[in-house]
Formats: structure tokens, C-alpha cells, sequence
């Protein structure tokens, strides 16, 4: 598979399985049948796994956070608010928004009454609306 670096056995007193690790170094092939549902794409192609999100709620008005990618350079954070947002609470998200990414998106920040959880019952941090491939 393009992008994986095959490692050649395992560590002295590790277990033999090992040997069979695979380490994904390039961006995905959009060739390749996986979830990329709710992953993070960026416009120049890689993929990855959104973390540290959360760090959004020491923006003193901010309860609850959701990140949606709503298009390839755009990210909306819904959130739930305890008060009005200043000017510098959504200066503060954007910039954490930022940092958590990794990478400059167009970043709207827009207040709601709530977050619905998914058709499952659980409470998604980051969706993607984007096509898979």
C-alpha cells in the first residue's frame, strides 16, 4: 500500500506480531476503502484524526463544543454558551481551533442552543460533511 513503511522485525523480548507493524507516513490514497467519515481533510490532501479539541472550553463562556468541517478550507465550531461571546472569546476559539488542527482553516464560530448527539446516542466532537473521497 502507497505510504506505509513496513518495519523488519521486532525488538529483542517484543512480541513476533510486531514485526508486522505499519506506519502510515503520506496521506491517505483516496483509493483505499477505510472510515474517513469523521476525519479532518485539508485542501493540500492529508487526512488525520482531529485531537485536543477540547481545549476550547477554557474559553470562560464556552459549555460545549462541536468542530464540522463544512467544506475543505472551513470549519464551523458550534457551541453552547453560558453567556454572550466577546470579541475576544471568539478571537480566543479561533486560535484554539488553530492550534488543535494544525493548520490555518477559515474558522466560524457559531453560538446554539444545543448540540444534538448522533443517531446512536452518542456526542460526536468533530464531524466531517465532506464526501469521503
Amino acid at each position: 500500500m502507497q505510504g506505509q513503511k513496513k518495519h523488519k522485525g521486532a525488538a529483542p523480548g517484543w512480541p513476533a506480531f510486531l514485526a508486522e507493524i505499519r506506519l502510515i507516513s503520506e496521506p491517505l490514497d483516496p483509493g483505499v476503502e477505510g472510515r474517513v467519515r469523521n476525519l479532518v481533510r485539508t485542501p493540500d490532501g492529508r487526512y488525520f484524526w482531529p485531537s485536543q479539541l477540547m481545549g476550547i472550553r477554557s474559553v470562560t463562556a464556552i459549555i460545549q463544543a462541536q468542530f464540522v468541517q463544512t467544506a475543505l478550507d472551513t470549519v464551523e465550531v458550534r457551541v453552547v454558551c453560558a453567556r454572550a461571546l466577546s470579541p475576544a472569546d471568539i478571537a480566543e476559539a479561533v486560535a484554539k481551533t488553530h492550534r488543535a488542527l494544525g493548520y490555518p482553516f477559515e474558522v466560524v464560530v457559531v453560538p446554539v442552543e444545543s448540540i444534538p448527539r448522533g443517531p446512536t446516542g452518542k456526542f460526536e466532537e468533530f464531524l466531517s460533511l465532506l464526501d469521503s473521497h
